[in-house]
């Protein structure tokens, strides 16, 4: 697989190296520890569920590998149900043409955070649900990214 700005990670290889985990309570000691010791990193999730940048970061260190994968993903039928009402409304020429939530201030404290924190190599995924548009979502973090301090 080839990304936009060089080889991307294809999906089976994610799920060889990551554990997704989608509740709050599992982030912590023992699983963090046995992913540790695996080398198995944790894919950290900005989802309407679970803990913002700050407060997964105030506890035990969620970080389990060199990689950190976070997937920006959204509540489905929210955005599902947003994304109709602009088309019905002619504020939208596709389903997943442009940016439907301003999500700029939640990925400037991640994009923040993350840098911060990081020990290696950070990938963002996003998907449509996420604010509306992924590629849009990906190029704002990543202007996010480039502007938060070191």
């Amino acid at each position: 697989m080839t990304g936009p700005s060089g080889p991307a990670v294809g999906e089976q290889a994610l799920k060889d190296i990551t554990a997704i985990v989608d509740e709050e309570p599992l982030i912590a000691p023992p699983l963090l520890d046995l992913l540790r010791a695996r080398g198995v990193a944790l894919a950290l999730s900005a989802y309407y569920t679970m803990p913002q940048p700050e407060k997964l970061f105030a506890g035990a260190d969620p970080r389990t590998a060199e990689l950190t994968y976070v997937r920006f993903i959204g509540d489905h039928k929210k955005m599902d149900a947003l994304v109709a009402k602009l088309k019905a409304e002619g504020k939208r020429t596709g389903e997943w043409s442009a940016l439907a939530v301003d999500r700029t201030s939640e990925m400037a404290r991640w994009a923040g955070v993350l840098k911060s924190k990081a020990k290696g190599p950070v990938l963002a995924y996003f998907n449509n649900h996420y604010a509306g548009f992924a590629p849009d979502s990906a190029r704002l973090f990543r202007d996010l990214w480039d502007q938060a301090p070191s």
